[in-house]
C-alpha cells in the first residue's frame, strides 16, 4: 500500500485532464512511502482511486500517531474544487492520544456528474486543542 505523506500542507502533484466523457480527472498522488514526522506527530495518508469519473467516490484515509501523549487534537480532511473552493470538509471533535497511539480517519467524496474538469485536491490539517495552533497542514495530500 502506498502512503502519501506530506509534511505541513500537502505537496503538489501533477494532474491530467481527461479527453471526452471518461474520467473527468486523474488522481496523481504524491508517491512517498512511510510516515511524515512533524514534531511528536507522525502522519500518513492515502486515497483509494487513481482515477475518478463522475458519480464515483474517492476515499481519503489519514493515519495520525502521537509519539507522546496528546489531548484535544483536531484532524481535518477537506476536498477542494479546481478553483480552490471547499466542496466537503470534516474535522473531528477533540481527539486524545496515548503515547505511541495511532488513529485512523476517513472522508469520502462523490464527484457529481456536472463537476467541471480540472485538478481537485485533498487537504489534511491537524490542529492543537481548540484550534490553538496548526500542527500539520498539507494543502495537496493528493490531486485528481
Amino acid at each position: 500500500m502506498k502512503w502519501i505523506l506530506i509534511l505541513l500542507l500537502l505537496g503538489s502533484a501533477a494532474s491530467a485532464k481527461a479527453d471526452g466523457p471518461a474520467p473527468q480527472s486523474v488522481l496523481a498522488p504524491i508517491s512517498i512511502t512511510g510516515w511524515a514526522k512533524v514534531g511528536d506527530l507522525r502522519v500518513a495518508g492515502s486515497v483509494t482511486r487513481a482515477t475518478l469519473a463522475a458519480g464515483q467516490v474517492q476515499s481519503a484515509r489519514v493515519s495520525v500517531k502521537a509519539t507522546t501523549a496528546r489531548s484535544g487534537l483536531i484532524v481535518g480532511i477537506k476536498y477542494l474544487d479546481p478553483k480552490g473552493r471547499s466542496l466537503l470538509e470534516k474535522a473531528t471533535p477533540a481527539v486524545d492520544f496515548a503515547a505511541g497511539q495511532r488513529k485512523e480517519f476517513r472522508l469520502d467524496f462523490g464527484l457529481r456528474g456536472d463537476a467541471p474538469a480540472g485538478t481537485y485536491s485533498v487537504v489534511l490539517s491537524v490542529w492543537a486543542s481548540k484550534y490553538a495552533s496548526t500542527l500539520v497542514y498539507y494543502p495537496r495530500l493528493a490531486t485528481y
